[in-house]
């Protein structure tokens, strides 16, 4: 059975933990096949290496470049999407961000990002390792592998949908 095999067959909730734990040993073991991990490396540093191997090989360039280039327009493309496939949520961002930005208003110079970013930069920098369990970050980076970065932008847009339900 092929390793994407497996993936796809797994990528919806297992129905048995045996079939869960059978997933997982599938992904250690690819992961130690592309990233040439010996056979005792433990299962963090596992982890670690395919994230630099997403850094390095997957995602744009300039995602992590100084001026987060990639980054920048990775955010605008979320919140272009979020209006249209999200516009009462969108709305209600944009109504907090300017209700905070009137009230705050001190200074006419200074300017605040879009809301969305203060957590989706974060998202987007740790490739969701900081904000989702374990087993669903290793099933985003494998449809990032498969699919490439614009599965960031997917996995945004669902959380984002299941905060703003």
């Amino acid at each position: 059975m092929e390793y994407a095999d497996v993936l796809w067959d797994g990528c919806t909730e297992s129905e048995t933990e045996s079939e869960s734990d059978y997933l997982e040993h599938v992904q250690y073991k690819a992961v130690k096949l592309v990233t040439g991990a010996m056979k005792g490396t433990s299962k963090h540093r596992l982890m670690e290496e395919v994230m630099v191997y997403l850094v390095d090989f997957v995602l744009p360039a300039n995602y992590f470049s100084n001026n987060l280039r990639s980054l920048s327009v990775d955010m605008a493309v979320l919140r272009e999407l979020m209006k249209i496939k999200l516009p009462d949520l969108s709305d209600h961002l944009q109504n907090l961000q300017r209700q905070a930005t009137a009230h705050n208003n001190t200074d006419s110079n200074s300017h605040e990002p879009p809301l969305t970013n203060v957590f989706t930069m974060q998202w987007f920098l740790t490739l969701f390792a900081t904000c989702l369990p374990e087993q669903l970050v290793l099933r985003v980076w494998d449809c990032i592998l498969l699919e490439g970065s614009e599965v960031l932008l997917r996995v945004a847009l669902a959380i984002w949908a299941a905060i703003g339900l």
